[in-house]
């Protein structure tokens, strides 16, 4: 019922079109993301936080790898701060 009427909505817009195209490009640029973070930051990242990968920490009788916490922690912060970046780039473009 409603799958004919979605499906020529979809269609009628191009809708469809913007959520393939989005989502290569979203997929390609969060692979580029996440095997540079591997393979560049990573290693840097091991070097300088105290600590080894498999050791864990009890905090309030819970088991938690501390240090994985830092490195995803660390990568959230960077993600943040790229997303920024990328937005103040597109708006500076979007102005000319």
């Amino acid at each position: 019922m409603w799958g004919k009427e979605f499906k020529k909505w979809i269609l009628k817009h191009k809708t469809i079109d913007t959520f393939i195209i989005g989502y290569f490009i979203a997929e390609a640029i969060s692979r580029f993301y996440t095997d540079t973070f591997d393979s560049l930051f990573h290693p840097i990242l091991v070097k300088i936080i105290p600590g080894k990968e498999d050791s864990e920490t009890t905090i309030f009788g819970a088991k938690i790898k501390l240090y994985n916490f830092i490195i995803a922690l660390i990568q959230l912060l960077l993600s943040i701060y790229l997303a920024f970046l990328l937005r103040k780039v597109l708006y500076a473009s979007n102005k000319n």
